[in-house]
């Protein structure tokens, strides 16, 4: 009897061993879901990139999240819909460092791409997040007219 149960226990446990390693290779998940481009998509699309470096002071992150959130508030629609999204990129990072000579950058940036089936068609630099950073009102609304006015949508 004791043989029987030894047998099934190692059983089960080379069927579990072989399952694993017949199943999806999840070591090659990526931990950084922005350091890759994703596939491109038909239609056109505008991307919100927030590029960020390896040191992030506070400023840097009151930048990403006021950003982020004039955003998603303003524009729920685009963003359901795939016209909007947002990506978060460390642009030191060797995979990424083209970001920084395409773009111009030289700081944390806030940069919309405006692309037409994956090809980027057009970009701008918000450059004055940093000047408008003190005044949160101030911030939203320029990050938010900036991105209507982008996207065409100029109501």
């Amino acid at each position: 009897m004791k043989r029987a149960v030894t047998i099934l226990l190692l059983l089960f446990v080379a069927a579990a061993v072989a399952w694993e390693f017949a199943g999806p290779d999840r070591s090659k998940a990526q931990t950084d879901p922005c350091a890759a481009e994703p596939a491109p998509v038909e239609g056109r699309k505008l991307i919100a990139y927030y590029f960020y470096g390896d040191r992030r002071c506070a400023t840097c992150i009151k930048i990403e999240n006021y950003a982020r959130e004039a955003l998603e508030k303003a524009f729920p629609a685009a963003f359901r819909s795939g016209e909007l999204e947002w990506r978060e990129v460390n642009y030191e990072r060797p995979e990424n460092e083209h970001f920084a000579e395409e773009y111009e950058l030289v700081s944390s940036s806030l940069v919309l791409v405006d692309t037409v089936d994956g090809k980027q068609r057009a970009w701008r630099n918000l450059d004055e997040v940093w000047d408008r950073i003190r005044d949160e009102a101030d911030f939203r609304s320029y990050v938010v007219e900036q991105t209507r006015s982008f996207l065409g949508h100029d109501s």
